[in-house]
């Protein structure tokens, strides 16, 4: 069986942006969703006019996508890409948005679509041109052993190469991302985490970070 790897991961929460464990963007100030995100999308720069209209899942999804997939030496085909995420709520907030238009009797297909979870896979992957396996789970919390477990089975059947697993959570302004690429070879250099208060409690592999639950779930808190 081939060893995988943890080889890039993004922490954004509370107005900040940490890649691999060091700080990539933050405000000044507390702001809501709305203006931290449109914040977050002029910092990165990647000139994506689709963005705005996007729902906010979707946003919070693509934009954590765009600078996690800046760290990857992506050198696979489109097929070899998968793609693995989870949250607790699901598609909620754009569901009330949704239902408070049908209640106004003008509902907006421009809503509607959005009204299921996988859609911000789905975009990830319009962007990148990822055409492998994907699926979204739904779970109270998170759940690094159930993701851990999906992509060693992609990754171990060949059915992936690189796969970007995480959890992406949004629900009336409360929002949180993690998420991280799992590939069979070792591009993170653990050096660089030595600083992190959890580096000893981390598995490593001739300099590398394991693929395991322990690392996923020490890597999100």
């Amino acid at each position: 069986m081939a060893t995988t790897y943890i080889t890039s991961f993004i922490r954004i929460k509370n107005n900040q942006v940490l890649v691999n464990g060091d700080l990539y963007f933050e405000t000044e100030m507390q702001l809501n969703f709305a203006d931290f995100i449109r914040a977050l999308y002029k910092h990165t720069a990647i000139n994506y006019p689709k963005f705005y209209k996007m729902d906010d899942l979707s946003k919070l999804a693509i934009l954590g996508a765009s600078i996690l997939l800046d760290q990857l030496e992506d050198s696979y085909e489109a097929h070899e890409k998968s793609i693995l995420l989870s949250n607790k709520s699901a598609s909620l907030d754009t569901d009330y948005k949704h239902q408070e238009a049908v209640n106004a009797g003008i509902a907006s297909p421009a809503i509607f679509v959005y009204t299921l979870p996988n859609i911000c896979i789905g975009e990830i992957a319009i962007k990148y041109k990822i055409m492998g396996e994907n699926a979204f789970f739904v779970s109270e919390q998170f759940q690094p052993n159930q993701l851990f477990i999906a992509t060693e089975i992609l990754q171990q059947e060949s059915k992936s190469l690189c796969s970007i697993c995480g959890w992406v959570e949004y629900f009336q302004n409360d929002y949180e991302l993690f998420l991280y690429t799992v590939e069979q070879k070792p591009q993170l250099d653990v050096n660089a985490l030595k600083k992190m208060p959890i580096f000893t409690s981390l598995l490593e592999k001739e300099g590398a970070l394991i693929h395991h639950p322990k690392n996923i779930e020490l890597l999100y808190k």
